[in-house]
Formats: structure tokens, C-alpha cells, sequence
């Protein structure tokens, strides 16, 4: 009988390793098939968008990496304890992805002048300002990057730094002790560890305002209920909860997710 999950991404770690990291968290068996580069032309035009990382279950296709992970979070219980809670773990992993979107940006560059350049901004301000709050927010966080336990973010964290470290060709996490027993955390749970032995690792070759006081250094910021909360597309998904805009179910969520991650993408 085949596996009741079938992920479909390059042999690479990429976009698709958070994604690994989550079904294996969660025993979850689920085939990894892998796609050669050169046979990614013929299969693009069937793929929802063009794009992978896709999940396929229940004879239904679904795309989008942060949608799908967000999805599977909830199956193996690693979201929050409440819809703040929820936001607060959305808000760090669109940082997260925020942060990759920058050093990938470095990484597929063509032009080698502009690269250099960028390299100078990257490594000398992008990066250390990052890693600043994303340790202090798991320093305050006891080894976690939000409430203090085990979330799909750190997931999201461990599973997209490696990729990270590839393209930055840098360990990134030197210097940040709070994040590497994130790392460590991870890496310490059984079925994540089983999985982390054995996995491949194989590799392919806007403008914002800044100021202190936002968490991030960036707008839009909404407060409530004393808290300041930050990355829009998490404040939307908040609100959008407690307004009853949201799904009826998991999977409706999920549909609701992957098209404002269309969406955004679009705009992008």
C-alpha cells in the first residue's frame, strides 16, 4: 500500500526539509519523491502554479511550503496554544522566511558585481540584525521560539538553515547560542533525530521602515491587549480568526492560505 503522503521537490533540501522535518516529527510516513533537474521541465505545467514543494493526499494536490507546513503543524499538535499564540508563531516564521528570501537573493544572483556588493550588505548588516532577534527571541523563550516549548517555527527554523548556510556558504548560526539549542532541541526529538541520520544532503548549486521599538524593525505592527504583534500576512490571519473569515476545516484553512501565499507571491 502506498504512503498516505507523497511530497514532491528537487533532490535538495530547500523549501521541502521543514516540510520532511514535520511528517517525520510526526511519523508520518509519506513518499519523498525527489526530482531530477532535468526532468523538472516536463513536469512543471502539472504542478499547481507551476511550483514545488507540492503535498498530494486524499487524490488532491497542494501547493505552497508555508501553507502545507502550517497544515501538518496541526496535525502533529505543534501550534499554539491560542490564536495569539498562533500569530506570534506565523509573525517568526514569516521573519524566517524573510531571512532566507535575503540570503537566497545573494545566493542566485548572476551578475557577480552586484553580488559582491549585496554580499558587503548581507553579511555586514542583514545577517547580524536578524540573528540579533531571532536569538534574543529564543533566549527569552528558554531554547524555543515561541512560548517557551516546541513549535512548527523551530522546525521551520532547523529546517531551512542548513539550505541557508549552502547558500550563504557560511554557518550562519556561529554567534547565535540561543538558536543553536533551538537546533539542539530539534534535533533531539526521536523521530526528528531518526529521520536527520538518514535524510540526503543533497544540495544544487522592499524597502521597510527600521526603528528599535518595532518587533523586527518593521511595519506594519498591530497592538492588542498590551502586545505588540508584527508581520501582516499573520496580523490578516488573526483577525481574519476572529472574525469568522476563516475555514470551516483544516483543509479549507489550508486552501485559504495557499492562495494568500498566491497572492503574495504575485505581488512580489
Amino acid at each position: 500500500m502506498s504512503p498516505p503522503y507523497k511530497l514532491t521537490y528537487f533532490d535538495i533540501m530547500g523549501l521541502a526539509e521543514p516540510i520532511r522535518l514535520l511528517l517525520s516529527y510526526g511519523n508520518l510516513d509519506f513518499e519523498d519523491c525527489r526530482v531530477p533537474k532535468e526532468s523538472w521541465p516536463n513536469i512543471k505545467p502539472n504542478m499547481p502554479f507551476g511550483q514545488i514543494p507540492v503535498l498530494e493526499f486524499n487524490g488532491k494536490v497542494y501547493h505552497q511550503s508555508i501553507a502545507i507546513s502550517r497544515y501538518l503543524a496541526k496535525q502533529v499538535k505543534l501550534v499554539g496554544k491560542d490564536d495569539i499564540e498562533d500569530m506570534e508563531i506565523d509573525a517568526i516564521v514569516d521573519v524566517l522566511m524573510d531571512f532566507r528570501s535575503k540570503v537566497a537573493k545573494y545566493h542566485y544572483d548572476g551578475d557577480e558585481a552586484a553580488k559582491e556588493a549585496y554580499a558587503k550588505t548581507l553579511f555586514g548588516e542583514i545577517v547580524p540584525y536578524y540573528l540579533e532577534k531571532l536569538d534574543k527571541q529564543a533566549k527569552e523563550n528558554g531554547g524555543y521560539l515561541v512560548g517557551g516549548k516546541l513549535t512548527w517555527a523551530d522546525l521551520i527554523l532547523v529546517g531551512s538553515i542548513d539550505y541557508m548556510n549552502f547558500m550563504a556558504k557560511k554557518e550562519l548560526l556561529a554567534g547565535a547560542p540561543n538558536l543553536l539549542k533551538v537546533k539542539e532541541n530539534v534535533a533531539a526529538v526521536p523521530n526528528v533525530q531518526k529521520y536527520l541520520e538518514t535524510r540526503s544532503n543533497s544540495h544544487y548549486v522592499y524597502e521597510c521602515y527600521i526603528t528599535a521599538a518595532t518587533p523586527a524593525g518593521q511595519l506594519p505592527i498591530f497592538k492588542v491587549k498590551g502586545k505588540v504583534l508584527h508581520q501582516s500576512m499573520a496580523i490578516s490571519r488573526f483577525l481574519g480568526t476572529i472574525q469568522n473569515l476563516a475555514g470551516n476545516t483544516p483543509m479549507e484553512n489550508w486552501e485559504i492560505d495557499a492562495a494568500v501565499d498566491t497572492v503574495t507571491d504575485l505581488r512580489l
